[in-house]
Formats: structure tokens, C-alpha cells, sequence
């Protein structure tokens, strides 16, 4: 327990893997040992850690078997440096040390209280460790370098973003240098979100006891204007059309010192966001975006694309100091922002001051890796016209008719690729995320955009699938109206093909009536909904742009445990290239139906699964019914045992094969009809059999020892803070 004064504030778990537990046994003591009710964890502690001399997590809520811990590790490569889930190597100590040593040390942990906890309604706001690590950074970099240094914060979607900003505004609001003189004036958050305004304020607010200390700017420039020069407000949150405001007051007024943190915010089209530009950049800055987004395909982001214009046009005023967050900074971002480093060939590069990579957060399962499951036509082409497990010989007249078929469904068919759309939709992602799963087809422009809307309307109409108890109906988004190039006394606009306004989209979308939504530009950036499941691209895409579209699919839901990909347009080498540089590495998944069959022979002959002890554990699965699950407990234990008596190389061997599987079937399946029962039995008992604890078995030899068994293993751990298993 951590004390401060006689009144506990934190409670810790630790293991010992030497003694064959680990931070798993620890989740599982919080959750079914420790009563919620109790008065340190009820109301006195706000934060509970689990700790191994691997890996830490922790909690701000003890609800038994609901209690969800949180990753609380640095990553493999260090703080605010690339790599994934889990620490990196501690040759001279234990790996989680900076836990003690770093957090807990007794300034830190008092800091820690005072400008990070925050509590509502009974609930604690706790940091995760990438977050406080960022924000002490650049408090400790701002006190060594002054104001008038930029930094570039790159945080992956998934990383809690705006409590990051919330806690560095507050931060820097009240830092004072060594003549405790503050360093900034005021500090000025640029962001076009309402959500983050919000959550802001209410954090910010939440820290900071002062009255009037934090203000948000709602109204007009006056009002900017007034808060800038006033006393009383320390914060100020505006948006990015008020930008010049803030630099023509920084240039007037010596003395003065302003933080600005830039919020990415990307826009949800990049031709209202030129428009918006206006005021914020000249002519020729505004071409030189344009000309980006054409030469590019890149687009336009509200936010740090449009402020590092602005201040390298403007030579960036010595009285603003820009921390700029974003996921994705583009090269001009990164010159501007960025850190310089000389290699030793004399040739200077520049990287973000603070990391939090999209492998990390992919690994720590606070998004889903997109690529996980892409493909392209060609591929799912091959797949759709393959009858899994063997060659068919078929009537050279029922041969040509279904080539005639699918050839009529080639991407340069529009009706054809609304075929598929549909039909894929229907038969593979309706009934993902329990039911809820939502598609969104990416299309070259506004032109396409209508065009698939009524190709796709035609389709589902001629089927009969908008009528019935599910009827299945699709969206339209794009900017502004334009004419029919066939019929020019035709025009068409989103409200007007919709049916309601532009602003109702996004919860029309939300709710249970639309399940399609075809995009020109629109939304491909910005657009936060967690139901979306499925993507149709039939758009060139190329770097931070097929990063930022591909990404609308990578949030987290209940029950939402994969994403899907169709590209019509692009290739998985260029998709693959576009994120290499915001990712660290990953791999775009294709798989053949004779990988799934290959990998059943392997893990069969490992001669570890039994046939009736799957099928006993399939059928109590898939009876739904609680009363029956220690029957797949018990069948997964007989399986588990076998499993330990393997040796070392023989249990790796067999574990990746299950990992293998697990992945080709799913990757397989949201394509192909699978009919082979045995295959659908092996992943349904091996996606459960993956989620179990290994048992070390140990048979003592003549020494006592277990040959290649000299130490236990380590145990590993569910990147969501539940126990996973060797397997």
C-alpha cells in the first residue's frame, strides 16, 4: 500500500514468476479475493496495480469479475520510443523497476496526486503510463530549454489523446522557471473537437481549483482577444479559425509567452476544410495545401498540417510555442515540430519529441490492427471461386457460365462491385460485433460516390433486401451538390439523397437503421464510430491518406474483435508502405484455403487434441448455456496436461500452429463459405484453447530437475489485463 500522511492512495499485488505466479494471479486476487466494498477500495485508494517483474497493469475500480485493468507498461522500446506491448529487457533488474523507481518515487507520486488524479461521481481518473511519461517530459524539456522550443507529441489513436492534452495544458499553466517567474502567459489549445472542448474543460477543471482559470472560447475574437489579455484565465480553448488572433496578439505584445497545443483534428472533408482556411492562412498558403492534397492524396488536417504552414510561412513567432499531438505528422509537421537528429553521415533527420507507436496501442488492444484482415480483389477473387479441400471436376457448359458470372462482377463493373458489396455484408459482417457491424465504401469522388449509392440502392431493391424484418438500407456523405455529368438538369446533394440534413448523418449512422455508408472524401478522416467493422475501398490511397482511412475501422467495441478490408483499387505492398512509417512493422495478411488445412494436419499430429474431447467442448460452446461450461473447462484441461508433458521446442512448435490457425480460419472465413465441420470444430475449440494458463508439469530426473525444464516459464499476459496463457 501507498501511504501519504497516514491515508492510503494506491494498492499493489506483485508476484513472483520464480514461485510460478505472475501479474494474472494478481488480476484474478483483485477480482474475486478483494471485497469492492471495503472502505480502502470503495473510497480511500484510487488506483490498484497488478505487478510481475515483467509487466504491470493496473485499475481505478474494483467491480469482481468486471474489473478491467489497464496496461501500465513502458513498451518493448522504452518510454515514448517505438515498439509494442509489454517493457523492455532489464539485464541489471527487473523490467517493471520504474514502477518503484520512477512512479512511486515520492515526488513523482506526489505530483502524481496533485496534477493528475482526477475524481467524478465516485470515479478516478488515473493516467496510463505513456501518458504520464509524456506530459513529465515535456514539463522537464520546457524547464531546460525555456519557451520557444516545439515539440511534436505522436501518439497513436487509442492512447487517450485528449486526457494527454488536458494534463500538459494544465501543466504548463502552472510551470515556473528556477526565479519562480512562469514560463508561459497563457497556454492556448487549438482544437475544432466539441468532445475534447469538453472533456477538456471538465479535466482541466477538475485539476485546477482557480476560478475562471480555464475558458473556453465560444463566441468571437473579442472574446479571444479579452481572455488573451486578461489575467484571470490561464487556459484557453478556441478554435483553429481563431489561430490568427492568438499570432497577432503573440507578435504586438513583447514580453509575452504563449503554449499553444495543436490538436490533429482532422477534418471530415478536406474541401470544407480549405474553405475554413480563410482566415487562417494567405493565397499562396492555401495553394500550397491544395497542391499537397492533388500531387499527394494526402487531404487536408484541421489542426497540425494547417499551423505548421502557418508558422513556417510566418517564421513562427518567438513568443509561441507549439506542442503539436497528432498520429500521423506529415513531413512539413515534422520539420517544423520535431526533434533534429545528425546521423553520422552528417544528415540530419527529424523525429517526434514523444512516441506512443500504433503497434503499441494494436498490441495493448486499445485499437485493432486493420491490416490484420485486408485484401485485395484479386485475392478475394481467388478465394470466393475456391472450393476448399479439393478439385472439382464440373460440365465445361457450368464452367463457362460461372466464369461468364464472374467476370460480370470485375471491379470495372459499378454493378458488379455492388453485388458484391452487398452480398458480402450480408453473408460475412452483418452479424459481426453481436449483431451491430457496420460497413463504409470508399469511393474516388463525389461523382462515384452517387453512383455507388444508387447502384447499391438498385441492388439491395431487386433482391427484396430493404423489405422485411431486417431491412438493410445505405448512406451517402459528401460535400456540397453537383450535377449529373449524363443528365446535367439532375442535381444531386448528400440531404437531398439522404433524406435528412447533413449534421443528423453521424447519428443516423449510429443507430440501428443504416448499415452502409458510401464516402466521397467524407469522413475518411475524424469520424469515430466503433460499430464500423468493414471497409470497401475503391480508391487510390497512399500514405498518411490510407493510413487515416484504413484507421476509421480500428476502434474498440464489445463484441468487435476483427475488422475486414476489400480493396478494389489498391495493392497490398502499397497499403503495407503507407502505414510502415506509423506502425514499426506489421504485414498485411493473405492466406491460401490449403494454409488452413496444412496447419489442421500439423496440430493434429501433434497428437495433443482429442475428436471427442473437441466435440464435447464445441457442443457445450455453442449451447450458449452457463451451466454447461465446466464441461469446456474440463475438456480444455485434458488438453492443457498433454500439452505440458511436451518439451520445450515441441511446445513452441505447436503453439504457433495454433496461433496460425486461429488467424488463417478467421482471415478465411470472412470470404470464403466454409463447410467442412472439422476445421470449424478446430478453431472454435482452438481460439478457446489459446486463452488457457499452461500447467508446468514437473517429473523430477535423477537430479531432480525435468530436463529442459530448469526454471518455469514466464507467464504471458492478455494485452486487455485478463489472463492468457501459454498456449
Amino acid at each position: 500500500m501507498l501511504v501519504v500522511n497516514g491515508i492510503p492512495t494506491a494498492t499493489a499485488e506483485l508476484k513472483n514468476t520464480l514461485t510460478q505466479q505472475g501479474v494474472q494471479d494478481a488480476m484474478r486476487q483483485y477480482r474475486t479475493d478483494r471485497n469492492p466494498a471495503d472502505l480502502i477500495f470503495r473510497s480511500r485508494a484510487f488506483v490498484h496495480f497488478a505487478v510481475d517483474p515483467h509487466r504491470a497493469y493496473m485499475t481505478t475500480r474494483l467491480e469482481r469479475d468486471r474489473t478491467r485493468f489497464l496496461p501500465f507498461n513502458q513498451g518493448t522500446g522504452g518510454p515514448g520510443q517505438q515498439g509494442g506491448d509489454g517493457n523492455p529487457l532489464a539485464p541489471a533488474g527487473y523490467a517493471t523497476s520504474y514502477l518503484w523507481e520512477e512512479v512511486w518515487q515520492r515526488d513523482a507520486w506526489l505530483d502524481l496526486i496533485g496534477s493528475f488524479v482526477h475524481a467524478e461521481d465516485g470515479k478516478f481518473l488515473f493516467p496510463r503510463y505513456h501518458q504520464w511519461h509524456a506530459v513529465r517530459s515535456i514539463i522537464a524539456a520546457t524547464l531546460r530549454d525555456g519557451a520557444g522550443v516545439n515539440r511534436l507529441i505522436q501518439h497513436s489513436a487509442g492512447s487517450g489523446k485528449s486526457n494527454t492534452i488536458a494534463w500538459t495544458a494544465h501543466a504548463l499553466s502552472r510551470l515556473h522557471n528556477e526565479a519562480n517567474q512562469p514560463i508561459f502567459d497563457k497556454v492556448v489549445v487549438i482544437t475544432d473537437r466539441v468532445v475534447l472542448d469538453r472533456q477538456l474543460q471538465d479535466t482541466v477543471a477538475g485539476l485546477e481549483h482557480t476560478p475562471g482559470a480555464v475558458k473556453r472560447i465560444d463566441k468571437d475574437s473579442a472574446q479571444l482577444k479579452d481572455a488573451l489579455s486578461g489575467h484571470a484565465a490561464r487556459v484557453i480553448i478556441t478554435t483553429l479559425q481563431k489561430f490568427p488572433v492568438v499570432a497577432e496578439l503573440a507578435a504586438d505584445v513583447v514580453g509575452k509567452s504563449f503554449a499553444v497545443l495543436v490538436d490533429e483534428a482532422h477534418s471530415s472533408t478536406s474541401g470544407e476544410s480549405i474553405k475554413q482556411l480563410q482566415a487562417v492562412l494567405s493565397a499562396g498558403e492555401i495553394a500550397d495545401l491544395q497542391a499537397e492534397e492533388s500531387e499527394d492524396d494526402e487531404g487536408v488536417d484541421l489542426g497540425t498540417d494547417v499551423i505548421a504552414h502557418s508558422a513556417a510561412a510566418r517564421r513562427a513567432s518567438k513568443n509561441l510555442t507549439y506542442v503539436a499531438f497528432t498520429a500521423t505528422p506529415k513531413p512539413k509537421t515534422l520539420n517544423l515540430f520535431g526533434e533534429k537528429l545528425t546521423g553520422a553521415d552528417g544528415k540530419d533527420t527529424y523525429v517526434p519529441f514523444h512516441l506512443y507507436s500504433m503497434r503499441q496501442a494494436i498490441e495493448e488492444r486499445f485499437i485493432l490492427d486493420v491490416l490484420a484482415n485486408y485484401t485485395t480483389y484479386s485475392t478475394y477473387f481467388k478465394l470466393a471461386t475456391t472450393e476448399p479441400g479439393a478439385d472439382l471436376e464440373v460440365r465445361v457448359d457450368e464452367a463457362r457460365a460461372e466464369l461468364a458470372r464472374f467476370v460480370s462482377l470485375h471491379p470495372t463493373n459499378l454493378r458488379g462491385k455492388a453485388e458484391i458489396i452487398v452480398e458480402h455484408f450480408r453473408a460475412k459482417t452483418r452479424g459481426k460485433v453481436n449483431g451491430q457491424a457496420k460497413a463504409m465504401v470508399v469511393t474516388r469522388s463525389r461523382v462515384h460516390a452517387v453512383r455507388y449509392k444508387q447502384a447499391i440502392d438498385a441492388y439491395i431493391a431487386e433482391k427484396g433486401y430493404d423489405s422485411g424484418p431486417r431491412p438493410l438500407r445505405a448512406l451517402v456523405a459528401f460535400s456540397g451538390s453537383l450535377s449529373d455529368p449524363d443528365a446535367p438538369e439532375l442535381t444531386y446533394s448528400e440531404p437531398m439523397m439522404n433524406g435528412f440534413g447533413e449534421a443528423e448523418l453521424p447519428g443516423r449512422f449510429a443507430g440501428a437503421d443504416y448499415h452502409l455508408l458510401v464516402v466521397a472524401e467524407k469522413y475518411q478522416t475524424g469520424f469515430d464510430q466503433p460499430l464500423l467493422h468493414t471497409m470497401y475501398v475503391d480508391k487510390k490511397l497512399a500514405g498518411v491518406k490510407a493510413v487515416q482511412t484504413l484507421s476509421r475501422l480500428n476502434r474498440t467495441h464489445p463484441g468487435k474483435d476483427d475488422t475486414f478490408v476489400l480493396d478494389f483499387a489498391n495493392s497490398v505492398e502499397e497499403i503495407q508502405d503507407a502505414f510502415a512509417d506509423f506502425y514499426e512493422s506489421t504485414a498485411a495478411y493473405a492466406a491460401e484455403p490449403n494454409d488452413a488445412y496444412n496447419l489442421q494436419h500439423t496440430l493434429m499430429a501433434a497428437n495433443i487434441l482429442d475428436v471427442e474431447e473437441m466435440d464435447l467442448a464445441v457442443q457445450a460452446l455453442l449451447s450458449g448455456q452457463q451451466s454447461r461450461q465446466h464441461v469446456v473447462y474440463a475438456q480444455l484441461g485434458k488438453t492443457v496436461a498433454r500439452f505440458a508433458d511436451l518439451d520445450t521446442d515441441d511446445q513452441d512448435a505447436f503453439r504457433g500452429a495454433l496461433t496460425a490457425y486461429v488467424r488463417a480460419y478467421a482471415f478465411l472465413a470472412q470470404i470464403m463459405t466454409w463447410t467442412d465441420r472439422e476445421l470449424e470444430r478446430l478453431y472454435l475449440f482452438g481460439k478457446a484453447l489459446a486463452t488457457q494458463p499452461a500447467q508446468v508439469r514437473v517429473r523430477p530426473d535423477a537430479a531432480g530437475v525435468r530436463p529442459g525444464r530448469a526454471h518455469p516459464p514466464a507467464q504471458r499476459v492478455d494485452r486487455r489485463g485478463g489472463e492468457r496463457g501459454a498456449l
